[in-house]
């Protein structure tokens, strides 16, 4: 429980995570509430907000992934003298990354919700409320234990690359997930959204927003909106539900793998070059 506590704490005040994970979403969040929406309708306003928070909502939780990732890399130097001299074990360790991923998750999607409530709210004159919040909820949490899993996995990669490229790997998710996000808004992706896990996660965090499957693709709604076409493709939820699932537990088996395995790399054995 003490590791759990020391985690989210250094965590939750890194300054790169309230930077980053808070500062600068919710700036992109201001924006889309009232200097983007000013084409948005009445009428599309429950989707405009659910596809800014959700697009967030990814966003936020892959960059605080990158100080996770960090994070776990200082850790990793004395991991193997304390899997063999104390009772830490690989199973504890990485119960206790994914609680601490877990538990700041939800702080930043809490933070995120109340904020995308009220600036789309008073943007548009009226109350815009998650329609389904376990959906939400769901979405955050499997979205916390897919980037600790992906952290895990990044970072026995960077151990074996120069200390130079380790920033390149660590924010890889971050700039993964953006380009993500925004290939779902601006492209038709059709069928490759279930093969996406970030796509995934952004779709589950919106239809959790809008009550109901966002559309497969996401230009249609302004065709939608505009009457001229009626027969558009829903996604699935069952199937984002399972892509992301296996995307999670296939991380997973590889992460405590990982652990399992970990020998003791001090600094100095460190590539430098």
């Amino acid at each position: 429980m003490r590791l759990i506590k020391y985690m989210v704490k250094a965590l939750i005040t890194s300054p790169a995570v309230v930077g980053w994970s808070i500062l600068y979403t919710l700036f992109w969040l201001t924006m889309g509430a009232y200097i983007f929406s000013a084409t948005a309708s009445e009428v599309a306003a429950l989707t405009y907000t659910a596809s800014w928070f959700a697009t967030c909502v990814v966003i936020s939780i892959s960059s605080f992934a990158i100080s996770l990732g960090f994070t776990l890399n200082y850790q990793t130097g004395g991991l193997s003298h304390l899997f063999r001299y104390s009772k830490l074990t690989p199973r504890y360790y990485l119960v206790s990354a994914y609680v601490s991923s877990l538990v700041c998750s939800f702080l930043l999607g809490l933070v995120l919700m109340v904020c995308s409530i009220g600036m789309f709210s008073h943007r548009f004159g009226v109350e815009l409320f998650p329609k389904d919040l376990a959906t939400v909820l769901f979405a955050i949490t499997i979205a916390a234990v897919f980037f600790a899993s992906l952290s895990i996995v990044l970072n026995a990669v960077a151990l074996k690359v120069t200390r130079k490229v380790r920033a390149a790997v660590f924010f890889a998710p971050f700039l993964v997930s953006y380009v993500s996000a925004m290939a779902y808004i601006y492209l038709k992706m059709g069928n490759l959204i279930y093969f996406n896990p970030f796509v995934c996660i952004q779709l589950l965090s919106m239809s959790g927003y809008l009550g109901e499957p966002p559309l497969q693709n996401f230009p249609d709604y302004q065709h939608l909106f505009q009457q001229t076409i009626n027969n558009v493709e829903k996604s699935s939820i069952p199937m984002l539900f399972g892509s992301i699932i296996g995307w999670t537990v296939f991380l997973t088996v590889i992460a405590l793998a990982i652990l399992r395995q970990l020998y003791l790399k001090p600094v100095e054995e460190e590539r430098v070059v």
